[in-house]
């Protein structure tokens, strides 16, 4: 007599990072071409003591399968008891992995290098250029410089004496190893630069109106948010902040997250939906109804989606968030030519 499901395993191509998930590559050639996400469901036989498997396909896009074992992985999370001084708010569900577009083309090209990719170079990369992972906490110890070479831009490394200063506290860069893995995706003309707290909010306010006021003609930026999980994402801005009618930015923009792991998007090239702010919104990245990455004109409600521009994940907890922190950084050696 079975008694219900005791455990499930995934099978989505996008790797394992639960006790209770397995997964292999489904490799189908094409990043957004449907694939089948295998469902495995153990049920326990009372009498003998053991588990029979029930598999269960389904035929499924790409971002929706991933969406799907990101939620399943929150969920597993919060099931299991928390271990003690566990930061209850932002478990660390997430963890280094290659997607399956990655997988693929390595596989392909017979290749079976880890190292991430360089961001800058997304203008050249193909429609489907992958995310870059690696595990990072707010307040983990700086790195060795071996481990800052493995885990940075292949093009360049930033040494520890190399670190950009910042000309004032951060409330969301707490660590250098943040700081050098953002310098280290930038574009090269900035990735040396000092820089500048342009905006936020716990020194500033929450209004649109004055982030736009704080950012106008200042180059190129990163913005930065912390949601009220304690996740850290953003997105690098190649122009000034300002409203417009329309979309602008170039290829160069990209998104990252910073906690509970570092990654990277950069661009696609599906589309160039890379900035649009208006007088009450400013978001990132678009197509398919959705933003990468959305604020209200009061910054305190927000969203994150997959979008086409970059294939990304949802970058905060959960798709509406609400905004704890918002800072804008500026960079010196851009000011300077932007005025």
């Amino acid at each position: 007599m079975n008694h219900g499901p005791s455990s499930s395993h995934l099978n989505t191509g996008a790797g394992s990072s639960g006790p209770s998930s397995s997964a292999s590559p489904i490799l189908d050639g094409l990043e957004r071409a449907p694939r089948f996400l295998q469902l495995t469901v153990l049920m326990n036989k009372q009498a003998e003591g053991t588990q029979v498997g029930k598999i269960v396909y389904f035929l499924i896009n790409r971002q929706s399968v991933d969406l799907f074992y990101q939620k399943m992985e929150v969920w597993c999370a919060q099931a299991r008891p928390a271990a003690p001084n566990t930061r209850r708010h932002a478990p660390n569900i997430l963890k280094p992995q290659l997607s399956l577009y990655e997988k693929h083309e390595r596989e392909r090209a017979g290749s079976n290098s880890t190292a991430p990719l360089d961001p800058t170079a997304s203008v050249s990369q193909s429609a489907s250029s992958p995310a870059v992972s690696s595990s990072i906490h707010p307040t983990s110890p700086v790195p060795s410089s071996s481990q800052t070479t493995s885990s940075s831009s292949p093009s360049a490394s930033t040494a520890s004496g190399d670190l950009p200063k910042l000309n004032l506290p951060s409330a969301l860069l707490t660590n250098e190893s943040a700081i050098l893995k953002l310098a280290n995706a930038l574009p090269t003309r900035y990735r040396y630069s000092d820089w500048t707290l342009l905006y936020s909010t716990e020194r500033h306010g929450v209004s649109l109106m004055t982030f736009f006021n704080k950012t106008k003609k200042k180059g190129p930026s990163y913005l930065i948010i912390e949601d009220e999980a304690g996740f850290r994402f953003g997105a690098y801005i190649s122009d000034s902040w300002e409203p417009q009618r329309s979309y602008y930015g170039t290829g160069e923009c990209f998104l990252f997250t910073l906690y509970p792991s570092f990654n990277v998007y950069p661009w696609s090239q599906l589309n160039e939906y890379f900035i649009y702010s208006k007088e009450d919104t400013i978001a990132v990245g678009g197509g398919s109804g959705k933003f990468a990455l959305w604020l209200d004109k009061d910054l305190l409600q927000g969203s994150s989606a997959p979008c086409d521009t970059f294939l990304n994940s949802t970058l905060s907890y959960q798709e509406d968030f609400k905004p704890v922190i918002v800072e804008v950084w500026g960079f010196n050696d851009a000011m300077a030519g932007a005025k």
